[in-house]
């Protein structure tokens, strides 16, 4: 029904219909990699973080992140955190 493709302009993939689809229907459902409760500080996320297996934070990391202009993300001690705290950020809901 639907493939994914990489953009032509390098910013990521994109879904093309390869058959009719409803309006409102179904197209994707994908288990998230990492659900953040409401009310957890940025250190509990981290920790929780850090006790992901390797794959699935190997997997969050490719996840596309929000812009940042080198600046500390309050709370991350290594490029990893920050990256993953970003993704988390501008992946999350």
């Amino acid at each position: 029904m639907v493939e994914v493709c990489e953009t032509t302009d390098g910013r990521g993939k994109c879904l093309i219909a390869r058959a009719f689809v409803e309006p409102g229907g179904l197209i994707l459902a994908e288990t998230p990699l990492f659900v953040k409760p409401e009310g957890w500080s940025t250190r509990r996320t981290l920790l929780k973080l850090q006790r992901m297996p390797p794959a699935a934070r190997a997997r969050m990391l490719k996840l596309a992140q929000a812009s940042h202009n080198g600046q500390a993300i309050g709370g991350a001690a290594s490029r990893e955190e920050g990256a993953l705290l970003r993704v988390l950020r501008a992946n999350g809901v």
